[in-house]
């Protein structure tokens, strides 16, 4: 019998009762009988009855504290290196009945050992916090490889040599490999060839031991991408080597959909983020503002709410780091303290699936220990701060209404914030957050002598996709500029001819001053009027016959935008002036 059953137990205000009975007379059997249950390693154990007379026997406690007291008996209950939350060793799930070296924290017993309500006694949750509290092991929020580990030591995430007393610790996560450098850089390889810069591929790289090295919680990573870039992949890794630590979930569920709801789904949801090291959605809906107060409860371990069907409703601190997947809109507001807690990542789209195959056959021999040994290193080399200069903004997935606005900005350094006023008052704020713009002061206008508010860029991370798609757009502008022809210079004679007279075939009325024509369809078709002819006065209207079309092709308003003019239009998407797609008239 080791210390743990031969030890005296405490007494606490309003502790349960016969800790110490229950404790020391649980034992195991060779065959099934009442009472009993079957521990982590496959071995039945009979729990100790207390006699109630008449031969009558009654439980102790509900059988769930009696696994909790089995556990803690066994070592495969401890205490965190915070001395509050409790920890549960893991096993695998095959039958073979191994413990793992992996550990998970849990909300409450009642919840890890399915204790209903009614044999519930939430006192015996401090009951089993003292208990350990007597052991000198502590499960080390830490990584751990079989020759070295990673683990925060005052303040900064420090590599642990095997050596080192702190090393023989339980840690909450250990890899049954070495730590190979080989593997690292191939895991980096991998991790650049699917993003699209090297400070995305490093925030990826981060991603992995988050939960564990992260000075304190707060982190919430957005993989952004389009499409066929590998982030199903790679986020695949994760439940394949620790399916019991990674949670795979439906954000719109839990952030409560499009607006924010809470609700019995939510909390369902919710519950899957109880042990969980990493939770994700690997194809997110759009998430907007309405959604970051519950979001950043989660990013930053506040408390939330949880109820599984048939069991007891909980309130926990989520350990688990969030990652979202999604080829939507993350909308989320413009302040410091948002930004400090949103990684994002820039995946390469449009890759062809043969191209993942290298990187499927890398995952399904090694799982996802390489990736977490190159983020080992870039959590202790490069510091606690993530690159922040990484934009997951998409300028192909614009409204024409803020494509007007991007085109201004870029072109002038503003838009007008009228421009915006028919919007909802939510729909105003999503833009002006997802564009990085901010609604500000006045500007005066000479020409018109008034003052106008208008809106600018704050955030120019957020807002350099869009600048450099607008650049991008008039480098190519310029180019095709080079091949469009001149437009042909009016036709100077008088009179002027008729459109008749070039093969235009077309009836005129008379206009009045203004160029107003009254009656051009009626007087077109009489046949007693002679519209063959140009009519009297300095304005008439030409009405095209059958087959005939007058293209109207004015010029931009206002130059400084960079917009091309009708004539130009039509020289680069119909074809030159004179070619067959755009013939002389």
């Amino acid at each position: 019998m080791n210390y743990y059953s031969a030890h005296r137990c405490s007494r606490i205000p309003n502790g349960p009762q016969y800790v110490g009975l229950l404790l020391h007379g649980m034992q195991t059997v060779s065959l099934e009988e009442p009472h009993c249950f079957i521990d982590r390693i496959g071995q039945i154990v009979k729990i100790p009855q207390r006699e109630t007379g008449n031969g009558r026997t009654t439980p102790y406690a509900d059988d769930g504290y009696a696994k909790a007291l089995w556990d803690y008996r066994n070592d495969s209950l401890l205490l965190g290196d915070d001395n509050q939350t409790l920890f549960v060793r893991d096993t695998d799930q095959t039958g073979g009945n191994v413990l793992l070296d992996t550990w998970h924290a849990i909300s409450n017993l009642e919840n890890e050992y399915h204790v209903k309500t009614k044999g519930a006694y939430y006192p015996w949750n401090e009951q089993l916090r003292v208990e350990c509290a007597k052991s000198a092991a502590r499960v080390k929020h830490g990584i751990k490889f079989t020759d070295r580990a990673y683990l925060r030591v005052n303040g900064k995430v420090t590599k642990i040599e095997d050596t080192n007393p702190l090393f023989q610790q339980p840690f909450e996560l250990t890899i049954d490999m070495p730590y190979d450098t080989q593997l690292s850089r191939q895991a980096v390889e991998y991790l650049e060839d699917i993003t699209t810069d090297r400070h995305s591929a490093q925030n990826l790289a981060r991603l992995f031991p988050t939960p564990l090295l992260e000075p304190y919680k707060h982190l919430t990573y957005v993989l952004y991408g389009n499409g066929g870039n590998g982030k199903g992949i790679i986020l695949g890794s994760l439940r394949r080597s620790f399916p019991r630590l990674t949670a795979s979930i439906d954000s719109q569920r839990i952030l409560g959909g499009k607006r924010g709801n809470g609700g019995f789904e939510t909390q369902q949801e919710t519950g899957k983020l109880i042990g969980a090291l990493w939770a994700y959605d690997e194809d997110a809906d759009t998430i907007g503002i309405d959604q970051l107060t519950y979001l950043k409860k989660i990013s930053t371990g506040d408390e939330v709410n949880a109820r599984r069907i048939g069991e007891n409703a909980v309130s926990f601190p989520p350990k688990c780091t969030f990652i979202i997947a999604t080829n939507n809109d993350v909308i989320t507001t413009l302040n410091a303290a948002v930004a400090r807690r949103f990684v994002h990542v820039r995946m390469r789209d449009n890759r062809k699936p043969a191209e993942f195959q290298p990187l499927l056959d890398f995952i399904k021999q090694y799982g996802a220990s390489p990736f977490l040994m190159a983020g080992c290193v870039v959590w202790e080399k490069y510091g606690d701060d993530p690159y922040t200069d990484v934009s997951i903004g998409n300028p192909d997935d614009t409204t024409d209404l803020e494509q007007t606005i991007i085109d201004s900005i870029c072109a002038k350094g503003y838009a007008l914030s009228n421009i915006i006023e028919s919007l909802k008052k939510t729909e105003q704020r999503d833009l002006i957050s997802k564009l990085g713009l901010k609604r500000g002061k006045r500007k005066w206008f000479k020409e018109e002598s008034v003052s106008k508010r208008v809106i600018t860029v704050i955030d120019e991370v957020r807002f350099a996709p869009y600048r450099a798609a607008y650049e991008r757009d008039r480098e190519q502008l310029a180019e095709q500029l080079q091949t469009v022809t001149p437009i042909p210079e009016p036709i100077e004679a008088d009179p002027i001819p008729l459109p008749t007279e070039f093969q235009f075939n077309a009836s005129y009325t008379p206009a009045d001053p203004n160029k107003v024509a009254r009656n051009w369809k009626r007087l077109s078709e009489d046949p007693n009027y002679d519209s063959t002819h140009r009519p009297d006065g300095d304005a008439y209207a030409v009405i095209p016959g059958l087959g005939m079309a007058v293209i109207d092709m004015d010029k931009p308003h206002d130059d400084e935008t960079g917009k091309p003019d009708g004539w130009t239009v039509l020289n680069m998407q119909v074809g030159r002036y004179g070619s067959e797609g755009f013939p002389a008239t």
